[in-house]
């Protein structure tokens, strides 16, 4: 099953599945959506927790071993797996394919991947991982939610701030959500909890546009 970032919070309250896999472009709602399942699972009552992460020579066997192994006090476990560069090598798809089809007792799985291209998303590991799983992808907002998204942030702080300061801050940070989220914590450091004026917002936020490397030499000489 395939669910985007924003409705994952909602899968969770209804159920924590055995496996979980999170990809997409955005690294911030990546981030946010595993720790979303890492909390989910522990308060499910899976308090301990495997990390696994590949590399040239990862052996996949140590995946296998991880979720059928079973907690070392008996209990449920967090089996999780990060994939950096989305790349599984030999034997990765085949025993990916293999763990699904009998995911082990007792235990969340958890694989976390950067962005995959259209070409990863039509193989049959991918496929086989949605099927017997929940698949979120965190993708990036549309330029007209982020402001929406913005004002979440800062209700969550307590804050709030009209249409124009939230588009001040979202056509600075220029869709980056790490720079945005940076600036709502920020606001929360600075100001009391309420409403924000365009001026206060104005005063606190930094450009986090995407310069031109080129530029970056005339600005240190001026």
């Amino acid at each position: 099953m395939r669910v985007a970032a924003a409705e994952l919070g909602r899968e969770l309250a209804r159920r924590v599945a055995p496996l979980y896999t999170v990809c997409g472009r955005d690294p911030l709602l990546g981030h946010e959506a595993a720790a979303q399942i890492r909390e989910a699972a522990r308060a499910a009552g899976y308090a301990e927790r495997a990390v696994l992460t590949t590399h040239q020579w990862f052996d996949w066997g140590e995946l296998r071993f991880a979720g059928r192994n079973g907690s070392l006090f008996g209990g449920r476990r967090l089996v999780e797996l990060r994939v950096p560069n989305g790349k599984l090598g030999r034997d990765g798809p085949t025993a990916l394919i293999d763990y699904c089809g009998e995911l082990p007792e007792g235990t969340v799985t958890l694989l976390v991947f950067p962005a995959l291209d259209w070409r990863a998303q039509k193989t049959r590991w991918f496929g086989t991982l949605e099927a017997a799983g929940v698949m979120v992808m965190a993708e990036p907002l549309a330029r007209e939610a982020i402001p929406g998204w913005i004002r979440a942030r800062l209700k969550a702080n307590g804050q709030n701030a009209d249409d124009t300061a939230l588009e001040f801050i979202a056509s600075r940070c220029e869709g980056n959500l790490w720079a945005a989220d940076q600036e709502v914590a920020k606001l929360a450091l600075l100001y009391p909890p309420g409403m924000l004026g365009y001026e206060q917002v104005a005063a606190a936020v930094v450009d986090a546009s995407r310069y031109d490397p080129t530029q970056l030499a005339p600005a240190a000489l001026t």
